[in-house]
């Protein structure tokens, strides 16, 4: 019935007077695939060819993404951000109609999520290294992480842009020794500024701290980017910083 005459799951419980679960776990055991009941995003072959955008949510799924899996097998791709536009730009990529689900931890957090199923999506993501349970072993194919796309993806997911001690900071962390040395590679291609790195509680962040190196890396991924594929309260962020010490540049005087 499930095969040949293309019935749902629903409709053979009906039949049998059972749940739809239990003729989908019947089917399980007999290893028969079970099929998708649902829209498939529009745009499947998103990750087929590199752009701008495509390298930018490689780095944004590298942070706060992952791949999900049913009996051991990906399955879908699973986003969280605490911006729900950012969530539905992703959508938008994608062609995506699926849901975004409001999250409330500790009473007053809110998270947003989305899982998307498409193979070809899941499988060129686990190509180009976001695999399932990637926390410690994230491993990125180096020519992504060497570009500028890809380290704002991954700064709007998890990095941050500060100011300590008069000085502006980009951090980035990671539970992954390889990915952090990663990024380190990623700084000193793209800008030819050397990162550092330190461990703290099994964590590892990388961060460029000079002022002379900073303005530069922060004017090229986000002052001087026009698109719109960008986390905008980081954004926002990053161009108030940025416009406060160009200021104060040129209203020092001149020796």
């Amino acid at each position: 019935m499930y095969q040949n005459e293309l019935q749902s799951t629903v409709s053979i419980g009906r039949v049998f007077k059972v749940h739809s679960n239990t003729i989908r776990l019947r089917l399980m055991s007999w290893n028969i695939p079970i099929r998708f009941c649902g829209i498939l995003p529009s745009k499947q072959n998103a990750f087929s060819k590199m752009s701008s955008d495509t390298l930018y949510w490689i780095g944004y799924l590298a942070g706060d993404g992952c791949i999900e899996t049913r009996n051991g097998v990906p399955e879908r791709v699973v986003l969280v951000s605490k911006d729900r536009e950012h969530i539905q730009k992703f959508l938008d990529f994608i062609g995506s109609k699926a849901k975004i689900t409001k999250h409330i931890y500790l009473e007053r957090h809110i998270n947003y999520m989305t899982k998307v199923r498409s193979d070809p999506i899941v499988n060129r993501l686990v190509e180009f290294g976001i695999t399932p349970r990637k926390s410690l072993t994230l491993k990125i194919k180096q020519n992504i992480v060497n570009t500028s796309q890809f380290l704002r993806g991954i700064i709007d997911s998890d990095g941050t842009v500060g100011v300590q001690e008069g000085s502006i900071k980009i951090s980035i962390v990671t539970g992954s020794t390889i990915f952090a040395n990663q990024i380190v590679r990623a700084f000193k291609t793209v800008f030819s500024a050397n990162a550092k790195k330190y461990l703290q509680r099994n964590t590892w962040c990388v961060y460029v701290s000079n002022n002379s190196v900073v303005l530069p890396i922060l004017k090229k991924l986000y002052i001087d980017y026009a698109g719109k594929t960008v986390l905008f309260r980081k954004s926002k962020r990053v161009k108030e910083i940025y416009d406060t010490y160009m200021r104060r540049n040129r209203n020092q005087p001149s020796r």
